[in-house]
C-alpha cells in the first residue's frame, strides 16, 4: 500500500500543531558542525568515517534495527548530491511512522551549513513501515520536504531482536559489497577540522553531504 497524500499532510499538520517544526541552534563559523561528530556526541557510538559507513561499521559492535528507539542514530544512504550519506539521533518516538530526531548540517535553500537543528520531524515512507525510506520535516516551507531518501535504519547500544536479525538479513545482501569494503577502509579517528562555511544551495532539497573525519 502507497503511504503518502493525505496521510502526509495529516501528519504535517499534526506537526506542526505540536511545534515539532525544527529548532535551529544558530552556530558562529568557527563552531559550524558536519553530522558525524554531532551524532556521535549525542548518541555515544565510537563509530567515524563517512555517515553513510556506520551501519557497516556498527556490525558486530553495536546492534542494528528497522525500528526507531530513543538515542539511537538514522543512518542515510549515500543517493542524489548526498556521497557522504547522514546520519541523525532519534529523540523522540511519536509513532509508527513518525521520529523527531537532533541532527547537524543539513541544508538546503534558507538553510545555513553547519547548523544544529533540534526536534526535526522524520516520516517513514517506506511501503513495509521498515524506515527504509524517509522524508525530512524543512522549516522554511513549513512541511515535510518533497524528496524521499533511502536509509539503512537504526544503530543503537543495545541488543538485536530476531525481526532486526531477519531484516539485516535483507538489508545487507543488497549493500554488502560496496558498504563493507567502504568501513573496511575506515582509519583510525583524526583529530577532526573545521569544515568551510558555504552559503546554502540553490535548486531543489538536499542535504549537502561532508566527508567528515577524512583529511
Amino acid at each position: 500500500m502507497r503511504f503518502g497524500g493525505p496521510a502526509i499532510r495529516a501528519i504535517a499538520l499534526a506537526a506542526m500543531a505540536l511545534g515539532v517544526a525544527s529548532l535551529i541552534i544558530p552556530t558562529p563559523a568557527e563552531a559550524a558542525m558536519t553530522c558525524v561528530p554531532y551524532a556521535r556526541k549525542e548518541s555515544g557510538l565510537k563509530l567515524y568515517g563517512n555517515a553513510w559507513t556506520w551501519w557497516h561499521q556498527a556490525e558486530g559492535k553495536y546492534a542494528r534495527s528497522q525500528r526507531p528507539r530513543v538515542g539511537a542514530v538514522l543512518v542515510f544512504e549515500q543517493s542524489g548530491n548526498m556521497h557522504a550519506g547522514h546520519v541523525a539521533v532519534v529523540k523522540r518516538v511519536v509513532g509508527k511512522r513518525e521520529i523527531l530526531v537532533d541532527h547537524a548540517n543539513w541544508s538546503g535553500p534558507g538553510i545555513r551549513k553547519g547548523q544544529i537543528h533540534k526536534g526535526v520531524a522524520v516520516l517513514d515512507t517506506s511501503p513495509g513501515n521498515d524506515w527504509s525510506s524517509v522524508r525530512v520535516w524543512y522549516q522554511p516551507a513549513g512541511e515535510f520536504g518533497v524528496r524521499v531518501y533511502p536509509t539503512y535504519g537504526f544503530v543503537h547500544d543495545g541488543v538485536e531482536t530476531a525481526e532486526d536479525r531477519a531484516h539485516k538479513g535483507k538489508r545487507d545482501g543488497k549493500h554488502s559489497k560496496a558498504g563493507k569494503a567502504e568501513a573496511a577502509k575506515t582509519m583510525p579517528p583524526l583529530p577532526e577540522r573545521k569544515p568551510p562555511i558555504i552559503g546554502p544551495s540553490r535548486g531543489s532539497i538536499f542535504q549537502i553531504a561532508e566527508r567528515p573525519d577524512r583529511l
